[in-house]
């Protein structure tokens, strides 16, 4: 999963930085891709999405867009907590559920809902392919907070600025895991613990071949099968996340089984490894740069901004 945003550039020559920004195994930013355009126009996304899309190696990306929320904010103002239920249903029937719920509250915001596609903002829709089962575009967010400073100065001091950001995180990321003992991610390991603990309010019962069927208690509709030699469970969280769901863990607690055995590889300490081993290496002051025979890049056309005007006051 990819999140993408743009922010302003504050210099007099104007301008906006666009980001691609990912997770990595310890659900932590992965700035991945960003470039410097006029503006935040069809033309320019265009360019940096067929630009990301070669660096990446593939045909198809989905991203995560603020756009897609903006367009809920309007409608939302009396079934906010019904809608945050419907997008992070997880299976398609409590979505139906949820949605029937907003249908009720608002024929409105249910109609406009219902012509967005459902696999942009709601789990039930998501690909279990890249473990991540975020709803939210914050990653972006944080990273344009970091760089605030860097985009009040010129192009080049912004880019070193960047660059210099980038390489020490990356460093501080493959120092820190070097301590770190176990096999699972510290804060994949967090979330773990939330669902062994939750599993704990559930009841498995075993049917065979690693199969289980998972319910509050004997008499209630509320119920779940799990698969653990698979991982999965019809909740599908198990197969979003890379983790154990709740009731996994229900299954895993019955039966005194290691829930490490049960998280996806992208969890583990080795994937962080991998995804931090490139280093970005350290650039000298531009004085001791090569010169070229290339001309050198002009600054943009300077276009004061379009003001109010200003009203004369008589006496």
């Amino acid at each position: 999963m990819i999140g993408l945003d743009g922010c302003f550039i504050k210099t007099p020559y104007g301008g906006q930085l666009l980001t691609a920004i990912g997770w990595d195994p310890n659900d932590k930013i992965l700035p991945i891709f960003y470039a410097v355009v006029e503006a935040k126009i069809k033309d320019s996304w265009r360019w940096f999405l067929l630009n990301l899309c070669d660096d990446l190696g593939v045909d198809k990306i989905r991203w995560s867009s603020k756009k897609l929320i903006t367009a809920f904010d309007e409608l939302l103002s009396n079934i906010d907590h019904r809608f945050c239920k419907a997008a992070k249903a997880t299976y398609v029937q409590e979505w139906e559920r949820r949605m029937k719920e907003i249908q009720l509250v608002d024929q409105g915001a249910y109609n406009h809902l219902m012509e967005i596609p459902a696999k942009y903002w709601n789990k039930s829709m998501f690909n279990h392919f890249p473990r991540v089962d975020t709803l939210v575009n914050n990653i972006c967010e944080y990273f344009n907070s970091v760089i605030v400073e860097a985009r009040e100065k010129h192009i080049v001091s912004m880019l070193e600025d960047i660059r210099v950001y980038l390489m020490n995180r990356w460093a501080d990321n493959r120092q820190s895991i070097v301590t770190h003992a176990g096999e699972i991610l510290p804060k994949i390991n967090k979330k773990i613990e939330r669902e062994f603990d939750k599993g704990g309010e559930w009841l498995a019962i075993y049917a065979g071949r690693d199969k289980y069927e998972v319910s509050t208690s004997q008499c209630n509709r509320d119920k779940f099968v799990v698969d653990l030699n698979l991982h999965e469970c019809s909740c599908r969280k198990f197969k979003l996340t890379g983790y154990p769901c709740e009731h996994a863990m229900s299954c895993i607690r019955k039966m005194c089984l290691d829930v490490k055995n049960y998280v996806n590889k992208c969890c583990r300490k080795e994937t962080y490894v991998d995804c931090n081993q490139h280093v970005i290496y350290p650039v000298n002051r531009p004085n001791l740069w090569t010169q070229t025979e290339n001309d050198d890049v002009l600054s943009l056309v300077f276009r004061k901004p379009i003001e109010r005007p200003k009203l004369k006051v008589e006496d």
